[in-house]
Order: structure tokens, then sequence, then C-alpha cells
């Protein structure tokens, strides 16, 4: 019996192996493809593009021309550039020249908040030539970050005259300054120089007078009324300059003896030689003529 049920087991463990070759040769195996990993997307980041930083501060004043007692508003505006804040953290307002102080009060200093435009206004309190300087202190920010900034600007003369004896004007040379920037390649501009303002500080209005400037250049002016200013551009004026109001002595004043003013210019670096850009050689082309 065990015989029998040994030869019968191994019949069926043949016949099993039989069978799995046989399906085998018969079903082929398939493969199965790896899975392949899919990429992710990287987002495409667009820079933003963020406003560059400016501002400018500009002074102006009521009347440039007052008498003592006589009150005078100074005004400070500001402009900043579009997309950015300047949030201001103090406004001083100050009198520069050697005349200075002659109005009332000193100085003047604010805090926040601080409006724009900002008027001040100040009294005269003795004879002389002064400019006010505004200077603006705060934080700026175009949406990047946050940091001190200021500006600042200088009003034109402000002169402050005595009482006037007669009914005559009074010219002075209220203050010289520089006129142009920085030369660029090439000649200086014509109106690189000095920049001379002349006052009438009398009570009755100047006719036709000279202004000269270190005993070269001259210009005529045809009027200048009684408490008014102009200012005149001499080309070429720079280093020590002196310039005299009614240098030909055409007016009667009811002072003579203030129509002289001087004052030392800067002197520009000289411009950089310009490179010229080369030109192509002339080259002549004979017609070309087919038959």
């Amino acid at each position: 019996m065990k015989k029998t049920l040994a030869v019968i087991f191994i019949l069926c463990a043949g016949l099993l192996a039989w069978s799995f070759v046989m399906w085998s040769w018969v079903m082929p195996v398939t493969a199965v493809p790896l899975l392949t990993a899919t990429p992710s997307l990287t987002p495409t980041i667009t820079p933003t593009t963020l406003p560059t930083f400016w501002a400018t501060a500009e002074v102006t004043t009521s009347d440039t021309v007052v008498a003592i007692g006589e009150e005078v508003s100074v005004t400070t505006n500001l402009t900043i550039a579009p997309g950015c804040v300047f949030p201001l953290m103090e406004l001083a307002l100050t009198q520069q020249g050697e005349d200075a102080p002659i109005f009332a009060p000193e100085s003047v200093i604010l805090g926040p908040p601080i409006a724009m435009p900002h008027t001040i206004t100040f009294t005269a309190v003795t004879a002389g030539t002064i400019r006010f300087r505004s200077a603006l202190f705060g934080e700026r920010n175009c949406g990047d970050y946050w940091n001190w900034w200021w500006v600042g600007d200088l009003s034109d003369p402000v002169t402050v005259q005595l009482a006037p004896t007669g009914n005559l004007p009074d010219l002075i040379i209220s203050d010289i300054t520089y006129n142009g920037g920085t030369p660029q390649c090439g000649t200086h501009p014509p109106d690189l120089g000095a920049r001379v303002w002349v006052a009438n500080i009398g009570n009755a209005p100047a006719g036709s007078f000279v202004v000269e400037v270190n005993n070269t250049w001259q210009q005529t002016v045809e009027e200048l009324a009684a408490g008014e200013q102009l200012s005149l551009v001499f080309g070429g004026a720079l280093g020590p300059v002196t310039a005299v109001a009614d240098a030909t002595n055409l007016l009667e004043e009811s002072d003579e003896s203030n129509n002289s003013f001087s004052a030392i210019l800067p002197v520009p670096t000289q411009p950089p030689p310009c490179t010229p850009t080369p030109t192509p050689p002339y080259q002549h082309y004979l017609p070309v003529t087919t038959k």
C-alpha cells in the first residue's frame, strides 16, 4: 500500500511539473515596464521691479526784499518718487550767509507730523542778505526696506533793507552763486560761470544801469522796481568774482557805498577730451554693366 501511494505521488508531481513547463512555453510572460517618475513643474517667478527712490525739496519765499519789521513767509515743499513713501521726522529751517541771522526766529525745528507744503513766517529785525535753508529728515521706503534719508534746498537771496532816505533807488549785489553743472566732453557750456543777484532796496524804481563783473563782463538792466530783485548770468566768470551794480554811475542812489560784492566760485574740472568717431575711408565703386 505504501509503495502504491509513493508511485501515485511521484506521478502527480511529474504531471504538475510537466504542466508548468507547457504553460510557460505557451503563455509568454509580458514584461511590466518600470514606473517613471513624472518631473514636477517648477513655478516661474516673475521678479518684481521696485521703484528707485528719489526726493527733492524746494524752498520759496513770499518776498526777496523787505524792510525791518516786515514779515516774509518761507514755504518748503517736497516731491518724492512715485510708489515710494517718505514720512518726515524733522524739518529744520535756518538762515545762511555772512549777515545771518537777520530774521526772527533765528531757526525753526519741527517734529512729526509734518505736512507738505509747510509755511513758516519770519520777521526782519536787522539789515542784510541771507538765504533760508530747509533740511528734511525722514525714513524712505519703496517696498524694499526702511532707511534714514534727508534732502534740503536753499532759497533765493532775501534782503532786509534799512528805512530808505529820500525818493531814490538803492542798488546792491545781494549774492553771487555758481551757475552750471559738470562740463561734459567738449567745450564748456556758454552759461557756465557766475549768477549775480541784483536788488533795489530803495524806495524808488531804478532806471537803466550797468552790472559789471571782474572789470570784464557787462550787462545792462533796463529797469528794476523798488523792492524787486533779479539775477544775471555771466558765462566764464569763475574763481574770484567781484560784481558792481551801476558800474558806470548812471543813477543817483540813496547809498552809493553798497554797490559792490565779491565771492569765490569753484572752478569746475576740465571736461574730458572727446573721442572722435572713426570715419570709414572713402571708397569709389565703378558702375557694373551687364551685357
